[in-house]
């Protein structure tokens, strides 16, 4: 017969802590691969209010880079005027 088991039996606890709203998309990046996790709650205090994924990371640090390009290409263009 199988056992049934509970959900904080299966989770890991070293993952508890989370991220928080205030935290930089750097050190979210550096959480995720230090613990090769894919997903992390976000928390105000105990509260779970989201949970963020590689994915999300990889876009928005994909869209910093595209501005940072815009900026530079568009300072490139006005230097040569």
């Amino acid at each position: 017969m199988k056992r049934r088991v509970g959900l904080s039996e299966c989770g890991r606890r070293d993952h508890e802590e989370g991220s928080y709203p205030e935290d930089s998309i750097i050190h979210v990046m550096k959480l995720m691969t230090q613990r090769r996790i894919r997903h992390l709650p976000v928390k105000e205090g105990d509260q779970l209010v989201g949970i963020i994924s590689i994915g999300d990371v990889l876009k928005h640090r994909l869209d910093e880079l595209e501005l940072e390009a815009n900026v530079m290409r568009d300072y490139a263009v006005a230097a040569r005027r």
